[in-house]
């Protein structure tokens, strides 16, 4: 375990005691079928704006208006992301050890991006899994994530070298054509008002400064294979667009409801009139982005396509019973995208993020019956009231369990216990990851 968890882990000592969690979704069909293994691709827990939002943030709200002082350094994982990452990993524990599933840390493989944010949210996870025995994290670049190594494993970075013959200009030219064919049907009136509205917009630097009183609703993307900086890229949104000040104010907005409760939020006039449903509407931008810049079909078989990889090699490794992997939004968008599962939305009254909410996990059970076996699949995220919980201790049993969003693939039919067979999944995934050679030819590929 990293030294520098350590006092984490002290403070959430008396995690330790938490109650076993209500089962109802692994109820067995027969008493043969048990769990085997589980995978889980998880985005990362609650964390404080990126450093580099700062700026945007401050230019883009009001005159007389704040946003708070976060507590933690800029993209960093909060204490609250932290223990509730330790909770989730205790709950999931009982969960499994209920099904039969016990683990030890020579059963399990912890990797992740390498962000202070994913790698402590694994940590977290990982002391919770395992009753606090060490286990290592897995990442790479240097330790301390000073050398901002990006690593095509985790990150919806552009694949463009696994094909020896990568045809660029007919991807880009696809990928662009597809990204404004979805944008194009997108009403940015009702999203963009309340949000102008909220930041008091009309009277922000950036307003004046630009000569404007409204967000402009046009948006294009960077589709190119480098930053302007040099390094790997990924797909974004044009320079210049205003949709990139919205997001981040979106992105803030969120943040600040999971880590204040509603006694803290009125305390600022930033936030002081908003309820449940107005942050819904605040998070539907930044749900909107997300969807626009790493979900069109070219775009995202082909970002994905090295985390698939990595997916694929972890289920298949031998003897391992669990493996966790930590990443982002957009890496879980992307995947879920390429995977081409249903559409679906969250709960309304569990989440004001309604595709891929602060540390959303997908999750792959693989259960055995006899010479079968088959594979449960889902979304597992903390509701809203669960995440703003003043207190951890009070989230045991019932009330500690993750909200479960079953996920349906496009092309697959479960089997008659409502699972999918195993061997149909993994063929699934290897169909997926053939898409990659479409993308290569400038393809759409489905």
């Amino acid at each position: 375990m990293k030294k520098y968890l350590m006092p984490l882990l002290l403070s959430l000592a008396f995690l330790s005691g938490l109650g076993a969690v209500s089962c109802n979704s692994h109820v067995s069909e027969s008493d043969s079928l048990h769990l085997e293994q589980v995978t889980i691709f998880s985005r990362h827990g609650a964390r404080v704006p990126l450093a580099s939002y700062e700026e945007d943030l401050s230019r883009v709200v009001g005159a007389g208006l704040t946003w708070p002082i976060w507590p933690v350094q800029g993209g960093h994982l909060s204490f609250r992301g932290a223990t509730l990452e330790y909770v989730a990993g205790e709950n999931f524990r009982n969960e499994f050890l209920a099904e039969g599933l016990s683990l030890t840390p020579g059963d399990v493989y912890f990797c992740a991006s390498p962000k202070q944010r994913t790698v402590q949210t694994s940590e977290a996870f990982a002391a919770g899994l395992l009753a606090g025995a060490g286990v290592e994290v897995h990442y790479k670049g240097a330790k301390d994530f000073s050398d901002g190594y990006l690593d095509p494993e985790f990150l919806p970075l552009f694949d463009y070298t696994t094909a020896p013959d990568f045809d660029w200009d007919a991807f880009r030219a696809e990928a662009l054509r597809e990204m404004d064919e979805m944008a194009a049907r997108v009403d940015w009136d009702e999203s963009y008002s309340f949000m102008e509205n909220a930041l008091a917009f009309k009277t922000s630097v950036y307003a004046r400064e630009a000569g404007k009183e409204h967000f402009d609703k046009s948006v294009s993307f960077r589709v190119e294979k480098l930053t302007p900086a040099g390094k790997p890229a990924e797909p974004d949104v044009a320079a210049g667009c205003d949709l990139l000040l919205a997001n981040r104010a979106s992105d803030a907005f969120v943040l600040q409801y999971y880590e204040q409760d509603d006694y803290a939020l009125k305390k600022y006039k930033l936030t002081e009139n908003l309820n449940y449903a107005d942050f819904q509407r605040l998070a539907a931008i930044k749900d909107v982005e997300v969807d626009l810049v790493f979900t069109a079909p070219i775009v995202a078989v082909n970002i994905s396509h090295n985390m698939l990889r990595m997916i694929k090699r972890e289920m298949e490794a031998p003897g391992r019973k669990l493996t966790f992997m930590c990443a982002h939004d957009s890496s879980v968008a992307s995947l879920l995208a390429a995977l081409r599962v249903k559409p679906y939305q969250l709960d309304a009254t569990t989440a004001i993020e309604r595709k891929t909410p602060i540390g959303v996990k997908i999750v792959i059970e693989k259960w055995a019956e006899g010479r079968e076996h088959y594979a449960k699949v889902y979304l597992a995220y903390y509701s809203t009231a669960q995440m703003r919980s003043g207190n951890p201790a009070e989230l045991v049993g019932e009330a500690g369990r993750l909200q479960r969003q079953p996920l349906s693939f496009e092309g697959l039919s479960p089997a008659a216990n409502g699972m999918y067979r195993y061997e149909d999944l993994m063929a699934h995934i290897d169909r997926t990851l053939a898409l990659y050679d479409k993308t290569a030819r400038g393809e759409r590929p489905f």
